[in-house]
């Protein structure tokens, strides 16, 4: 019995010990943040995305045995066009897309005031926070 397993062993522990060569694959809207000709077992490479681009989990790899751990994805993380909250008016130029952590100011009309936030913020490309104006009871 121990004839088998300790080859086993030997050879599982050898495995996961193997050093990996630079992963083939791209990350799309990437970059790495360090290159090597070779890497150890457990080391890892960080990706950092492109602007307007970030990742919905792990931004890095990890040398597992001479393979790579699943890549990273950088997603488009730009809100596009400003959403409509009735009466409450968009302050400033308007663009076409937004990005993450950008912010929009509203304010209300004549006749109307804020109620809840004055602001909308664009994360991870939806909008957060819905600026509402009521009317008030000032008639002339």
């Amino acid at each position: 019995v121990n004839g088998v397993i300790l080859p086993f062993f030997l050879s599982f522990f050898f495995f996961l010990g193997l050093p990996c060569a630079p992963p083939e694959y791209v990350v799309e809207y990437s970059i790495p943040l360090r290159k090597s000709d070779t890497y150890q077992y457990g080391e890892e490479i960080v990706y950092e995305c492109v602007e307007g681009f970030g990742t919905n989990g792990s931004a890095s790899i990890k040398c597992l045995g001479g393979k790579w751990s699943h890549p990273p994805k950088c997603i488009r993380t730009d809100c596009f066009g400003l959403p409509d909250f009735g009466n409450a008016i968009p302050i400033g130029l308007m663009k076409e897309s937004y990005r993450s952590e950008e912010k929009v100011t509203y304010r209300c009309p004549k006749y109307y005031r804020l109620d809840g936030p004055n602001f909308v913020q664009c994360i991870k490309s939806q909008w957060i926070g819905k600026p509402t104006c009521k009317g008030t009871s000032i008639k002339f």
